[in-house]
């Protein structure tokens, strides 16, 4: 949101006003990797399952994407908490993740949403979504006019909105990934494969 932001920085007091009043928060797409964020990154995903600012406690469901999940590696002691969490890494991020490239999408995602306590969409010609309890879930839907910059923060804010009407992280993230891939092929028809941006994917979402 970018009334979080004051010139490049969170600006914690604001941060904080804001957050203890969210359902859902998203784990800093496209953000540059700042120490200042990385330490404010630190207190939205504490190592206890409530977290404090004053007399405020919430508990929040969280969509990490991008920058989250580089921060995330470093410290995955960060997803020991009790509200559900999805993170929505592409291979790349996946192998940071993991400490390793992936060598199988299925077997990595579901043991990392198994051994985490999260749901994992690991995106991909074939989006594997694996959750904690082993349940799994293939998208194949989509075109490769997707692969464009601002794709995944559309599917992160797909998966949010789907959050905060008090959808399953599980469901939300399985139908997440099938509405952004209709709305991909929806924009695809409008542009073309090589000119569709993110923007014009967003527009064409339907939920």
């Amino acid at each position: 949101l970018p009334e979080l932001f004051e010139n490049w920085y969170f600006c914690q007091e604001k941060y904080y006003q804001h957050y203890s009043l969210a359902t859902t928060l998203e784990g800093n797409p496209a953000v540059a990797r700042l120490s200042e964020i990385a330490r404010d990154f630190k207190v939205v995903l504490p190592v206890s399952y409530y977290e404090r600012v004053g007399e405020t406690t919430f508990n929040t469901v969280a969509v990490i994407d991008a920058d989250g999940l580089f921060h995330l590696a470093s410290a995955p002691q960060w997803l020991e908490r009790s509200a559900p969490t999805v993170l929505t890494p592409h291979p790349g991020e996946m192998a940071r993740l993991l400490g390793r490239p992936v060598s199988d999408p299925v077997a990595d995602a579901q043991g990392y949403a198994r051994k985490h306590g999260c749901v994992v969409l690991l995106k991909g010609a074939c989006t594997v979504i694996a959750a904690p309890d082993g349940r799994l879930t293939f998208n194949v839907n989509g075109t490769q006019g997707m692969a464009t910059a601002g794709s995944g923060d559309a599917l992160t804010g797909v998966i949010l909105a789907l959050l905060a009407q008090g959808m399953d992280a599980y469901d939300a993230a399985r139908l997440g990934a099938y509405l952004h891939a209709q709305a991909g092929l929806r924009a695809e028809k409008l542009t073309s494969t090589g000119s569709m941006t993110a923007e014009d994917l967003a527009n064409c979402v339907r939920i």
